[in-house]
This record gives C-alpha cells, sequence and structure tokens, in this order.
C-alpha cells in the first residue's frame, strides 16, 4: 500500500503509451514553459519522450525522410548517426565539413 508522496508501481509496470506517460508529458511542458520564463505554452499532447537519442533520431528520420533520400549533416558529427539512421530508415548521410575557427 503507497503513502502520501510514494510512487506505486502497479500502475506503471505494464505497457505505457509509445509516446510517453501523460503525467510525465505535462510535468515536461510545465518545466519548459518554467525554463522560458512562461513566455511559451507546451501542449503536452505533442510532446514525445523516447528512452535516449537513439530513438528520437530514428522517429525524427522516419518522419522527414523516405529510404533513399540524405540528410546534410555538419561534420564531425555523432559517430552512431549512421547506425540509427542509415541501418533502419534507409536514409543516407551525406556529411559536410565544418572547420572551426
Amino acid at each position: 500500500m503507497s503513502g502520501a508522496g510514494e510512487l506505486g508501481i502497479s500502475g506503471i509496470a505494464c505497457y505505457q503509451p509509445s509516446d510517453g506517460l501523460m503525467e510525465l508529458k505535462l510535468a515536461v511542458a510545465g518545466f519548459m514553459s518554467k525554463a522560458v520564463g512562461n513566455s511559451v505554452t507546451y501542449n503536452p499532447s505533442q510532446i514525445v519522450l523516447t528512452a535516449g537519442a537513439t530513438p528520437a533520431i530514428e522517429i525524427l528520420s522516419f518522419c522527414l525522410a523516405d529510404s533513399g533520400t540524405a540528410f546534410i549533416v555538419p561534420a564531425p558529427y555523432y559517430p552512431g548517426l549512421d547506425r540509427d539512421v542509415k541501418w533502419r530508415t534507409g536514409v543516407e548521410i551525406i556529411p559536410v565539413p565544418v572547420h572551426c575557427l
């Protein structure tokens, strides 16, 4: 039995929505609004939570491009990007060298 201020696992230890728990999305929306001085309102239903950068990059790749198309990416870049994007989505990575001043 959970007391006040304790998190009970029974309600969350099962399959959850693939875009994240609404309670967490509400908290993220509130946090982000405060972070920008309440000048922007964030809609929790438009927030997608992922288990890290790799799934986020993959989701964006599927949304923004089709297999056989390409992303132009400033290089050097995250070395796992080729794996994260190309292997599953079929999107090519075209590195463009960026020289630091």
